[in-house]
């Protein structure tokens, strides 16, 4: 679980790796998603992969909580995250989400 961002994630796991195209078959799924967190409205529980962190740099993939907790723990509230992700439901399209963090 990871307050600073209102989110919960987790390694992706089988059966999901089988729906998401191949690059992006690592990341951490957000499992759930705080309506009082930043990250509400812009990633969606079950269906957003985290793949990497773009800023702040460097630019680093996400394989595992581990990784996400590293660069979070270097940021203080009201600091902005950028990550790539993947939307598993939305066709398997990419983006670009900043959130701030708490």
């Amino acid at each position: 679980k990871l307050d600073k961002m209102g989110i919960t994630v987790e390694p992706l796991s089988a059966d999901a790796r089988v729906r998401v195209d191949d690059p992006y078959r690592r990341g951490l799924v957000v499992s759930d998603v705080s309506v009082t967190g930043p990250a509400y409205r812009k990633l969606f529980a079950d269906e957003t992969i985290l793949v990497e962190v773009l800023n702040p740099g460097p630019r680093r993939a996400l394989h595992s909580t581990t990784d996400l907790d590293a660069v979070l723990s270097k940021l203080k509230s009201g600091d902005l995250v950028s990550f790539l992700v993947y939307d598993i439901g939305a066709q398997g399209t990419t983006r670009v989400v900043t959130v701030k963090v708490q």
